[in-house]
């Protein structure tokens, strides 16, 4: 799988492991895998208040950030290392943005966005046209 990821910084839930969800119902807020997840088309309702992929059945996940079928899945080793990064209290934003765009590369990035901001390739494009 090859896809660049996008985390918008004003919607991200991390370094806290007591509040992270894919998708935080009370506010829209998402860890970096809520994010992952909508962009690999899983619908924003079956992310709501779950902590993690494994609670996700959905097929675009499967091999990638769940092992496992049906009510027998668990968080893929490399879901778990995103989880560790992302929720860790122990690490500033700039590390932990670093280590999740190390861990993302060979899947395509990860990108970190400010708000209402395009990602760099849309601006790109944007600019051509």
């Amino acid at each position: 799988m090859t896809k660049r990821f996008v985390v918008d910084r004003s919607r991200w839930i991390r370094g806290n492991s007591e509040s992270s969800k894919l998708l935080r119902e009370s506010d829209g807020h998402m860890c970096c895998l809520g994010f992952v997840c909508t962009q690999l088309g899983v619908p924003r309702e079956l992310l709501r208040e779950v902590g993690g992929p494994a609670g996700v059945d959905h097929h675009a996940l499967d091999d990638f950030l769940t092992n496992g079928t049906g009510g027998s899945r668990w968080n893929s080793p490399f879901a778990n290392s995103a989880i560790g990064y992302n929720d860790s209290m122990a690490m500033e934003d700039s590390e932990r943005e670093r280590l999740l765009s190390e861990l993302f590369e060979p899947h395509g990035g990860m990108e970190f966005v400010d708000g209402e901001q395009k990602p760099s390739r849309l601006r790109k494009w944007i600019l051509r046209s």
